[in-house]
């Protein structure tokens, strides 16, 4: 009996650390989110890869958001799920820019 509660919880805290969060959830209080690892699925609306910088903006049903490459930009059209930690880039009065900085 104890083993299946167990594994019952265990399974339940899984699912929920493992679920994608929507970028609304992020965008709206990125302070709460600040050097977390998140996991977010979207679409890729564009992508930049230059020498020095790589980044794609990836959108989902909430909102869209930046994140910055580790290994190859994916396609334009691209159904992604990636993880990376939180970052507020920049504060300027109500102007504000949180990216995800994907992990390898």
């Amino acid at each position: 009996m104890f083993s299946a509660v167990f594994a019952a919880l265990l399974t339940s805290a899984a699912c929920g650390r493992f679920r994608p969060t929507p970028i609304r959830e992020i965008l709206r209080n990125p302070a709460a989110f600040e050097g977390q690892t998140v996991r977010i699925s979207g679409t890729v609306v564009d992508a930049t890869n230059l020498l020095v910088v790589k980044y794609y903006h990836l959108e989902d049903s909430s909102g869209r958001i930046a994140v910055v490459a580790r290994k190859a930009v994916p396609l334009r059209g691209s159904q992604v799920t990636v993880a990376g930690k939180v970052h507020q880039a920049f504060v300027i009065g109500d102007e504000s820019l949180t990216v995800i900085v994907e992990e390898y």
